[in-house]
């Protein structure tokens, strides 16, 4: 066969494509339903975790991160500590005082602020009640601007006070 002999093949113009396509929805209603919810479904999903992650994003980096670059913590141990090895390791090192804090806030002339918190297991006793092991945190008053938290309940404690009870903690 000569090539001007072959048929050409023929292209399906646009109004046939969408006839066939409204036909074939029209024809399975269920089906054509059922996927298009399925499909405002999984949008709607995908939207919901990328907000999710945006907002936790944002939430880290104003709350958790404000700290920035420029400031520094001292502390006897991480707040998480994976093994017993590096637990009796952190035991041996020397405990910071209310003292050290002292001399730190003296001597640091280049420091903006600087706070200082305790916090451990206790047992709390009022009168003839006690509660043992119970999780209690005291800050100094920077703390609550250096973390950029607002008091809720409770108040903040004259400098004085902390400085006359630190040796009954």
């Amino acid at each position: 066969m000569s090539p001007a002999a072959m048929p050409r093949p023929t292209t399906m113009n646009l109004s046939e494509a969408v006839a066939i396509s409204a036909s074939s929805l029209w024809a399975h209603k269920l089906r054509s339903v059922l996927t298009l919810i399925g499909v405002v479904i999984g949008v709607a999903a995908v939207i919901a975790v990328v907000s999710l992650i945006n907002g936790a994003n944002q939430y880290v980096a104003t709350r958790v991160f404000r700290l920035g670059a420029d400031v520094f913590g001292l502390s006897k141990q991480p707040s998480i500590v994976t093994n017993v090895d590096d637990w009796l390791e952190f035991q041996k090192r020397k405990r910071l005082t209310y003292d050290d804090y002292e001399a730190v806030r003296e001597l640091c002339k280049s420091c903006k602020e600087i706070g200082a918190s305790l916090g451990g297991r206790v047992e709390v006793k009022s009168g003839l009640n006690s509660l043992k092991d119970t999780n209690l945190r005291a800050w100094t008053p920077q703390m609550a601007q250096l973390y950029d938290v607002t008091w809720w309940r409770g108040g903040i404690s004259p400098t004085r006070t902390c400085a006359e009870r630190r040796r009954s903690v």
